[in-house]
């Protein structure tokens, strides 16, 4: 939460300073597709796995050249991901005799998330860079078609604050940047304080960046 405020605070002084010293704001979105691998310490009686499925993310930035060579970029974004969950789970009436299998679940987590990031100029428009996202859990919730159980639910077994460290190339020209980004989860997203299961959000992202004031 420490983090979090920090983060806004600066970019508060971004934009309370950003004419006099130049800095760029801009809107950007993007398309993700989310891979959770799953990690154990132990051998697991049921299969878990998850298939990626495309979502999106949108927010605002702020970016200023710290050097010719070096751009220095912060952002919050509302970033969606999905997952499909085929893990295979039997469930039971109130006698506990067997009635199925749940069928497969649709993931869906929503958060707030602060970027921090370097990119470095390597040849003409191009950049490669890295840097550390943090992530707010807003919201967590499981879709199931299936009316015996309900159609969805709340997930509380999902960590508040988590973080991962992103790597991306880019290009810019005029007022636009593309980004190819890849997440790669460093801390498990879910509250298992046994650490039996350790899961991992990993996101490819395809980001879109138009800067209203100022350029890339």
């Amino acid at each position: 939460m420490r983090i979090l405020r920090l983060t806004f605070v600066f970019c508060f002084l971004l934009v309370s300073t950003g004419f006099a010293q130049k800095i760029s704001f801009g809107i950007t979105d993007g398309g993700n597709i989310n891979y959770t691998s799953v990690k154990s310490d132990k051998e697991l009686t049921t299969r878990v796995a998850y298939l990626p499925l495309p979502s999106y993310s949108l927010g605002i930035v702020a970016a200023k050249d710290i050097s010719p060579k070096v751009n220095a970029r912060v952002g919050i974004l509302w970033d969606r991901r999905r997952d499909l969950d085929q893990t295979n789970i039997e469930y039971t009436d109130d006698s506990a005799n067997p009635m199925g299998t749940i069928p497969d679940r649709t993931n869906i987590n929503q958060y707030v998330k602060t970027e921090l990031n370097l990119a470095y100029k390597i040849k003409g428009n191009f950049a490669i860079g890295s840097g550390l996202n943090f992530y707010t859990l807003v919201y967590s919730k499981t879709k199931i078609r299936d009316f015996r159980i309900g159609n969805q639910y709340k997930n509380y077994h999902y960590r508040t604050f988590n973080f991962d460290i992103p790597v991306f190339v880019s290009y810019s020209f005029y007022k636009f940047n593309t980004r190819l980004i890849f997440d790669k989860g460093i801390i498990s997203r879910i509250k298992d304080k046994s650490g039996n299961i350790r899961e991992y959000e990993n996101t490819l992202t395809f980001q879109f960046t138009y800067f209203i004031i100022g350029k890339p």
